[in-house]
């Protein structure tokens, strides 16, 4: 089943990719509008990093768990970065 997966992976992985990245651009100096083009640059990379990853794991539960919890801590992190600028 590993096209389930795979679909897994690049259904969940693309917020994964998105928080992540977000964060990184409001981490850094200076406006975060700028720093966000900046940061299309890994998206395309990461994201297929995130759907090869997933593809290799033992079950479409085990990709989906791991991916909810990857979810929620980059959404958790982003907040802590967003939040703690201002």
């Amino acid at each position: 089943m590993m096209l389930w997966r795979c679909l897994a992976g690049t259904v969940l992985g693309l917020p994964l990719c998105i928080f992540v990245l977000a964060a990184v651009a409001v981490a850094l100096p200076g406006p975060w509008r700028a720093a966000i083009v900046v940061m299309l640059l890994p998206f395309f990379p990461a994201w297929v990093g995130v759907i090869a990853a997933s593809a290799n794991t033992r079950s479409v539960r085990s990709t989906c768990g791991w991916l909810l919890l990857a979810n929620a801590a980059a959404a958790a992190l982003l907040w802590a970065v967003r939040h703690g600028a201002n």
